[in-house]
């Protein structure tokens, strides 16, 4: 999770925040000592598709991201993949 962290220039906090977990616990995720649940790995999957699919992300750039916006995106998507594979 570091990775994609490192990438979007976030802290530890905000990743955590759009994760909806403390940021301790966070921490012991991105340490490895903890598994993400079904919802979290779904968020982090998403994030990372999102990444390969940007090349770049100019440093200076503002990321804002609200946990329900991108909940609904991520539903969404998994929608439009059910449709693809005639689900």
């Amino acid at each position: 999770m570091k990775h994609i962290r490192d990438k979007l220039g976030l802290l530890q906090a905000a990743l955590a925040g759009l994760l909806e977990m403390p940021n301790g616990t966070f921490s012991l995720y991105e340490l490895g000592l903890l598994n993400l649940n079904s919802q979290q790995l779904v968020t982090i999957s998403d994030i990372e598709m999102l990444l390969q699919e940007e090349q770049t992300i100019e440093p200076t750039a503002a990321i804002s991201i609200r946990a329900d916006q991108l909940q609904t995106a991520v539903l969404k998507k998994m929608g439009q993949r059910l449709e693809e594979v005639g689900f």
